[in-house]
């Protein structure tokens, strides 16, 4: 059998049948233990993360997601068989693993056995398309903390210098620190409106 849904603490399992009645066995207990489930493992800071709980207790209220320790969210409360579900974004971090769990006030965050969270690093541009020369802001996060010698690069090749990464592994390297160079954008002078170089990041 599959233990249904149902609030954390003890619950009996029996059996009968057409002759035998539940009544002469012995039962059995079964102990329910709160876990948690999330719907990825993996992204950069800023993904959209379901986490959901089973076997909390009944209608336990104020529920909170921690993410390395540190609460995340809103509270939730769980639903008479001990359910719930939240949605939250994952928090500036550097890359590698970080830690998800969850407590609520008769629930602590080891009995749900804390899942992991992998943070990759990814960038940002605040603009995608524009002529030769174009001010580009480039942010990154989900790098290592403090990183330093972070260069941008504009089809390969370097095109600009970003600051060191923050504690939490972020920076922003601000217009005009990259400008497209102009030996890696083919010429235009000659090329017929509306023509524009795209930027891919």
């Amino acid at each position: 059998m599959s233990i249904p849904n149902a609030p954390s603490g003890p619950h009996i399992i029996s059996a009968y049948g057409t002759i035998t009645s539940a009544a002469f066995l012995t039962p059995q207990t079964f102990t329910v233990n709160p876990a948690i489930t999330m719907s990825r493992s993996s992204g950069s800071p800023g993904s959209q993360v379901t986490v959901t709980g089973s076997g909390f207790a009944s209608s336990e209220s104020g529920i909170t997601v921690t993410y390395d320790g540190n609460p995340v969210g809103s509270a939730v409360s769980a639903t008479a068989l001990g359910n719930w579900s939240v949605t939250l974004s994952i928090p500036p971090s550097t890359s590698g693993t970080h830690s998800i769990a969850a407590v609520g006030p008769l629930t602590t965050a080891s009995s749900t056995n804390p899942l992991t969270f992998t943070v990759s690093s990814t960038i940002a541009v605040n603009r995608t398309s524009g002529p030769p020369g174009t001010q580009v802001t480039v942010s990154g996060t989900g790098f290592a903390t403090g990183e330093t010698g972070i260069t941008i690069t504009f089809d390969g090749s370097p095109a600009g210098a970003a600051p060191p990464a923050n504690a939490m592994g972020a920076w922003s390297a601000p217009s005009p620190s990259l400008t497209p160079p102009p030996a890696l954008i083919p010429s235009m002078l000659t090329a017929p409106p509306p023509r524009q170089v795209l930027f891919q990041a």
